[in-house]
């Protein structure tokens, strides 16, 4: 039997396409098992006649020529989804490093500073005691806030009040933070509000670590292939650097690449005592669009 080399080629490539959009592997199989149904309804039309020699040997032909592309199309929709499955645990092994590094590495190393200070100090260490049990303390609270992000498993049904949650389980006064959720959440999917409510956490825990800002705000809009927000504090600011990695242990570098990721944009606008602006937009596929396409 003669292999048509492009054909198979097209097999593979149909395989890579339906992993990527995310068609589930059964309904994969199901249509090459379609086609071939749709296929011997044309060829032998009428299964009570008498069939040819010639004819079986053409359905034979096909059913080795759609059994093979689909195996070949299955092969490479799994060789996609396992590397797929690789590229987000791989980048979820990098966030989890850079967590581990920017805050509770400095925040670590800052302690045990505080103890060298003790060891060397021969007169009253109350104050370097009290400032060890203050970085402990935030120590503390930062492995149960990352304890609690990576247990966040279930999609988000509201950002607003998924946000207010975080926002009562904090030492802080409720009031100075002010929530805002324009548009309709629900037109969006469970993924993508669970990707908002985390980026937005992770920008109001850098507020209350370390703008010293007496009040906030956060804007949510879902709009029409969209979900924008803003994030805006009054607190001490700082100089922007062009590479966001310098500042250390804020997370500011890893919002944004978790919103590139996303295809998205972010902005980030601040100056020493000025307060600090974070600006997200993020392209999405409605619900309604889901059930159009």
């Amino acid at each position: 039997m003669v292999v048509n080399e492009a054909k198979l080629a097209l097999a593979s490539v149909m395989g890579m396409a339906a992993a990527n959009a995310g068609i589930p592997l059964d309904e994969l199989t199901h249509a090459w098992s379609s086609m071939f149904d749709s296929l011997l309804e044309h060829l032998w039309p009428d299964p009570a006649a008498h069939t040819s020699d010639r004819q079986l040997l053409t359905i034979r032909s096909l059913q080795h020529s759609i059994a093979t592309r689909s195996r070949i199309s299955n092969a490479w929709y799994q060789t996609v989804a396992i590397h797929r499955t690789e590229q987000a645990q791989t980048a979820e092994r990098e966030r989890i490093a850079r967590e581990l590094h920017d805050w509770y590495g400095s925040n670590l190393s800052l302690a045990l500073r505080r103890l060298e200070l003790v060891e060397l100090d021969h007169g009253d260490s109350a104050d370097y005691l009290e400032q060890l049990r203050v970085v402990l303390s935030d120590l503390f609270t930062g492995t149960r806030r990352f304890a609690a992000g990576l247990r966040l498993e279930s999609p988000v049904n509201s950002i607003r009040s998924a946000l207010q949650s975080f926002v009562n389980s904090l030492e802080v006064e409720p009031s100075s933070i002010e929530i805002f959720v324009k548009g309709d959440e629900r037109s969006i999917s469970g993924h993508m509000r669970s990707e908002m409510f985390i980026l937005l956490r992770e920008a109001l825990r850098n507020i209350i670590a370390h703008a010293g800002a007496p009040s906030a705000f956060v804007m949510v809009e879902v709009s029409a292939g969209q979900i924008g927000a803003v994030i805006k504090d009054s607190g001490r600011g700082f100089a922007v650097p062009d590479d966001l990695g310098t500042l250390g242990g804020t997370g500011l570098l890893s919002m944004k690449e978790r919103v590139e990721n996303l295809s998205g944009k972010f902005v980030l606008t601040s100056a020493p005592n000025r307060g600090t602006r974070i600006n997200i937009w993020i392209p999405v596929r409605t619900e309604l669009d889901d059930h159009v396409n």
